[in-house]
């Protein structure tokens, strides 16, 4: 009953892509994907919440009809991180308001969310790292609700990664070259990266031809091919489709872009990168 009345939650909120885990089967797993700058790891769920019981995993796409200049796809709309927050916090509901405990985690915790993902049904993993939807391909963030309910676990799909070599062929840095992810030499990594470049980082970022973060490997997978595009107004009005160097302090830069993914990181860092981009560096 519970399950099915989460999903209904789920559904109100314009989420389809919704699975259940046993925190269990995640703890004992090793993780899918070393991809990602991060520290998640699969057992962490209980460092979160002791009693854990169940792991709510669901997606929102984030595709827009509108292709950003010169950003990464993800950071055009408002920040994923509290738009998923508070679509969580709907979908908990049935959960919360039985006197079950919660909590959410939208890629700022030691949970490992797209091996999650991917045990509750949503997606297999790509060689980029990435989990691949079918609804929505690698276009879309994951947010997971730990609670101390229990609810009937979801099956993993059958099925995984084409291997077609695109993403490893595609990628401007070569960080995808081999048997692991090199995060050195990511251009999304690179973008983020705080102080003055290398020459080689500077290649890198001028390959990718962009002034934060990087689609390219999303860009040219065809398990992509037939995304769709996001049906969350956040992900898709009022988006940011270029950076520009700005007559503004660091502050009121913060604070003008303060609902948006690249502002955490400061105007500094995006102002290397566009002048970079832009031959003076």
């Amino acid at each position: 009953m519970m399950r099915e009345e989460i999903i209904s939650q789920a559904q109100t909120l314009g989420i389809t892509e919704i699975g259940f885990v046993d925190p269990h089967d995640l703890a004992c797993r090793k993780p899918d994907s070393s991809h990602a700058f991060s520290n998640e790891s699969s057992s962490g769920v209980f460092d979160i919440m002791t009693d854990a019981k169940t792991i709510i995993v669901f997606l929102t796409g984030y595709l827009p009809h509108e292709t950003p200049e010169n950003l990464s796809v993800y950071a055009a709309g408002k920040d994923y991180h509290a738009v998923c927050r508070e679509i969580a916090e709907g979908i908990a509901q049935p959960v919360t308001q039985r006197g079950f405990d919660i909590k959410i985690q939208v890629d700022n915790g030691c949970l490992n969310e797209r091996t999650a993902a991917k045990l509750a049904g949503l997606g297999i993993i790509g060689k980029n790292g990435f989990l691949i939807n079918k609804k929505y391909g690698s276009y879309c963030f994951i947010a997971c609700i730990i609670t101390n309910c229990k609810i009937e676990k979801s099956k993993p799909l059958a099925g995984e990664c084409l291997k077609c070599g695109l993403c490893e062929s595609f990628c401007p840095g070569g960080a995808l070259s081999g048997a692991s992810f090199d995060e050195s030499r990511c251009a999304s990594y690179i973008t983020q990266k705080k102080g003055v470049l290398t020459s080689e980082e500077k290649r890198i970022l001028n390959k990718s031809k962009s002034a934060w973060g990087c689609d390219i490997c999303q860009r040219v997978c065809p398990m992509n091919k037939n995304a769709e595009y996001t049906n969350i107004h956040a992900f898709s009005e009022n988006l940011v489709l270029r950076l520009s160097h700005e007559d503004i302090s660091g502050r009121e830069f913060r604070r003008k872009y303060a609902d948006r993914a690249f502002s955490w990181r400061g105007k500094g860092v995006i102002d290397r990168n566009l002048s970079i981009l832009n031959g003076k560096e």
